[in-house]
């Protein structure tokens, strides 16, 4: 028998991040009372960020966590709630919230690093000074533009670097409720709609290399020759094989927008009489039956199952990566409520 001992320990003065937050905004009561919105501007700033700092070898441990480094946050809330229509027995309730915020990474004493992702070639999540906190960086090749650019001296058309290619987090998001009721019927239905935001689909990689993506064998508008570095070319006829042929060069190629609207729940209930409730349960005060359903509807540009998949959690940083996972399942509800 035998243990083996972990490679990262926490430095000795290691204690937990500190975190300051300034908000500013304003509630506002309109149109006699038939509309609420409140509005909130905030900036969150945090400090001694637990970064992984390597030790020599010496030590017998690989990696030491210690107290360094800035984040910074901006970002704007919203919610307007109001009461468009309200007329004879028909009443509507209408919400929507607006959400939207900027990380970077102001200070960071250590050389950036990874902290996700699966390498350059495919795509990974780089905390870096000066950049978002979110930035997915891979490699990319370099286009005449580019060198136009004056960005890449000394680089020229067609080189490999790794660059900044997307960002996970969304340039905003949005929901909208409604509650229309008439009478005894009520309907109950939100939306969220997010813009922007990107995602490793690295479920269409292997889709690819088993040659089995749905749009795989759609063929080029014409064929694309490929030099060898040996001699001789390679001739791509389909999409497919582009987009292999671009594996570990453009990274964008398997890194997708996860834009979407959804509706993410509808719900229709009906209030039975108190009359009929009584004369089958005397002592009831009220009945509701409801039908509903959850993830019925979804519009997005994004090619995999569902665009809020993340085979690793809702991490703070490494997350919008989809390796085969399961999606959120679609359910329907039937709901009878008796109140006594």
């Amino acid at each position: 028998p035998g243990t083996v001992g972990g490679d990262t320990t926490g430095a000795k003065d290691l204690h937990p991040e500190r975190e300051r937050e300034l908000e500013a905004g304003f509630d506002a009561t309109l149109w006699n009372s038939h509309a609420n919105l409140e509005f909130t501007v905030y900036q969150k700033n945090v400090s001694d960020l637990l970064l992984p700092r390597q030790l020599a070898p010496s030590n017998g441990i690989n990696f030491e966590i210690f107290n360094g480094g800035k984040l910074r946050t901006r970002g704007v809330e919203l919610s307007l709630e109001t009461i468009p229509l309200q007329r004879s027995g028909l009443k509507w309730l209408f919400r929507t919230t607006f959400a939207l915020n900027r990380s970077i990474i102001t200070e960071l004493p250590i050389p950036a690093f990874s902290a996700g992702g699966f390498g350059a070639s495919i795509g990974e999540f780089r905390v870096e000074q000066g950049a978002s906190a979110t930035q997915i960086v891979g490699n990319d090749t370099l286009t005449a533009a580019d060198i136009a650019s004056g960005r890449y001296p000394g680089d020229s058309v067609g080189q490999i670097v790794v660059r900044k290619v997307a960002d996970a987090n969304p340039d905003f998001r949005m929901s909208f409720t409604n509650d229309l009721t008439y009478k005894r019927l009520s309907l109950h239905f939100l939306l969220d709609w997010q813009k922007g935001s990107a995602i490793l689909n690295l479920t269409k990689l292997l889709y690819d290399f088993g040659q089995v993506t749905p749009d795989y064998g759609d063929l080029l508008p014409a064929p694309l020759i490929i030099p060898k570095s040996g001699g001789g070319a390679d001739t791509l006829t389909t999409v497919g094989q582009k987009r292999l042929a671009g594996f570990s060069k453009v990274t964008s190629n398997y890194i997708e927008s996860a834009s979407f609207l959804k509706l993410r729940e509808i719900t229709l209930t009906y209030d039975l009489p108190t009359s009929l409730i009584q004369s089958v349960w005397q002592g009831a005060r009220y009945a509701h039956i409801s039908v509903s359903g959850r993830n019925l509807f979804t519009s997005t540009p994004y090619t995999g199952l569902d665009p809020e998949v993340s085979n690793f959690g809702n991490q703070p940083i490494a997350r919008n990566i989809d390796v085969t996972p399961f999606p959120p399942s679609r359910s329907f509800w039937f709901a009878i409520d008796v109140g006594f």
